[in-house]
């Protein structure tokens, strides 16, 4: 996850807490796919299918990609397909419910952002932890 915020809104240490709220939200909404995830890791494939979501709110604004492998996507996907598109598709509505899982987090702490439709991207080999920038 990508963003740029106002810290204020998000306690002494708002990089830890974003990143806190992530994992939490990666490990219940994987777990509930029978996903199994890493923290930090990326999929091992070299051509993982990417979801991306924007999001924007009053002093915070970034993009949540994730990355999964065909077979980990057809593994948790509730119908039997083998089909590209399905599987975008999939990756897209796991984008977006992994970020309804965040955001519901965030705004627990008052900090309100809205959505974009998600978008299948092409990997770019950029993995790793989340980064906030201030603006």
């Amino acid at each position: 996850m990508t963003m740029s915020s106002d810290p204020s809104e998000l306690g002494d240490d708002p990089q830890a807490l974003l990143e806190d709220i992530l994992a939490d939200s990666c490990r219940k909404l994987f777990s509930a796919y029978g996903i199994d995830i890493t923290t930090g890791g990326a999929p091992e494939s070299p051509q993982p299918l990417l979801g991306r979501i924007h999001f924007v709110g009053r002093d915070m604004s970034g993009n949540l990609t994730i990355g999964l492998d065909r077979e980990q996507l057809k593994k948790s996907l509730p119908v039997k397909t083998d089909r590209q598109a399905d599987l975008e598709d999939w990756v897209r509505e796991l984008a977006n419910q992994l970020m309804g899982l965040v955001k519901t987090r965030l705004q627990a702490r008052g900090v309100n952002v809205m959505l974009s439709l998600p978008l299948t991207v092409k990997p770019s080999g950029l993995f790793g932890r989340s980064v906030m920038s201030r603006v």
